[in-house]
């Protein structure tokens, strides 16, 4: 099954078996932890302390903590990222197996947190002005025919670099192939 959480795509299994240990954590910590987990999120922090992982579990079992923090930590970025509605949230965790409490508990405190968490997340993801060509020229450079290339990017700053003829070809032919890839999605949007 697809999953609107994870941007259209299965639930990995190891989350899957994560989920159905969810059971053990009783109502109000399970909830707890949902906070707890957005919160760091959106510090950027991904540092738990021991005394952290103890409150989750009453043994002594820090494989659970660490999986249960992982999987919980990966649902909700995942759903943040990709703009999953709480409600959309809850039902998808029930249909995965979480428990109705559990669900509802994620559901609520993921609404307080989502639009802030999203624009967080999103804003993590390094972007690069894009460029554009202003002048291309040949030149030979020891008997190897170069392309000379002036960019100019998107904040106007031009850069010049040079290539070697096969290499821009190797590079045309790949970035041909990249935006192919990408036509398949445009389509199923319309």
């Amino acid at each position: 099954m697809r999953f609107r959480f994870y941007g259209g795509l299965d639930c990995p299994d190891w989350v899957l078996a994560q989920i159905a240990g969810f059971t053990d954590v009783p109502g109000n910590v399970f909830r707890d932890w949902c906070g707890k987990i957005a919160t760091h999120l959106m510090s950027d922090s991904n540092v738990w302390t021991e005394d952290d992982l103890k409150t989750l579990s009453n043994r002594d079992d820090s494989r659970f903590s660490q999986g249960f923090i992982a999987a919980l930590s990966f649902i909700i970025e995942k759903s943040a990222k990709n703009e999953c509605s709480p409600n959309d949230l809850a039902n998808e965790m029930l249909q995965l197996g979480m428990s109705t409490e559990h669900a509802r508990e994620l559901a609520d405190v993921y609404a307080t947190f989502h639009k802030d968490l999203h624009d967080h997340l999103v804003k993590q993801f390094p972007r690069e002005p894009s460029l554009s060509l202003v002048d291309a020229s040949p030149q030979t450079v020891a008997n190897v025919v170069i392309q000379r290339l002036l960019v100019k990017d998107s904040n106007g700053k031009q850069m010049q670099f040079a290539i070697a003829k096969k290499q821009l070809n190797i590079l045309k032919k790949e970035l041909h192939t990249a935006l192919d890839s990408f036509s398949q999605f445009e389509k199923s949007k319309e």
